[in-house]
């Protein structure tokens, strides 16, 4: 099935009792395109699609069909679905939490994990986030209406005998009819609140199984 940006647009009332997480299936696919909004170009165009469900493991497949620089391809995502997070390679301590079930206006929660790459270097993340209001989004897949989840977090990074550290500001809208989020905003700040990278990621096609 299609999801039209009218049937994005179902009745939720505002006021609408808080929203668990997502009821996936099998071929479930949205199609993500990511801005980078120094340059105000897109810099890859993505698919996910729901490979297979245990649990609330969730096994995506995951098809660049566009990328500055490199050839399309296909690969393969993890994903927790009790919180709606694919996760990040590399975490050895701690719990990346996208979205803490279920939401309300008014609802937070923090988060710590800490990645480590193939060098041994490691990068603590650390994160505030709060569930700020329903809003209508307009994205290319449609109009719907969604929760602004706004995170705060910094980022300790120790690359061999040098310690850094930074600031991350996110705002994600998550809407209900697309069991997903549909607008996706970041930005990274270094020391001394220099932006490292700022990019936007837009909803382009969502197609749910029935």
């Amino acid at each position: 099935m299609m999801l039209a940006a009218t049937a994005a647009c179902s009745s939720i009332p505002l006021d609408q009792a808080p929203v668990g997480p997502p009821p996936l299936s099998v071929g479930d696919r949205w199609t993500t395109r990511i801005v980078d909004l120094w340059k105000n170009e897109v810099i890859e165009t993505f698919e996910h699609t729901v490979a297979s469900i245990d649990g609330n493991s969730v096994l995506l497949e995951r098809k660049t069909l566009s990328h500055a620089g490199h050839p399309p391809g296909p690969g393969t995502d993890r994903a927790d679905g009790a919180t709606w997070t694919v996760l990040a390679p590399g975490i050895v301590e701690g719990r990346e939490v996208t979205l803490s079930f279920p939401l309300f206006i008014g609802k937070t929660w923090d988060y710590e994990y800490k990645t480590r790459d193939a060098s041994g270097d490691t990068t603590l993340q650390s994160r505030s986030a709060r569930v700020e209001a329903w809003e209508l989004v307009t994205v290319p897949a449609g109009t719907f209406k969604a929760l602004k989840v706004v995170v705060d977090g910094r980022w300790r990074a120790s690359i061999r005998d040098a310690v850094y550290t930074g600031k991350v500001n996110e705002t994600l809208w998550y809407a209900p009819d697309a069991k997903h989020w549909v607008k996706h905003e970041y930005t990274d700040r270094g020391p001394e609140g220099r932006i490292i990278e700022q990019r936007r990621y837009d909803l382009m096609q969502v197609e749910l199984q029935k």
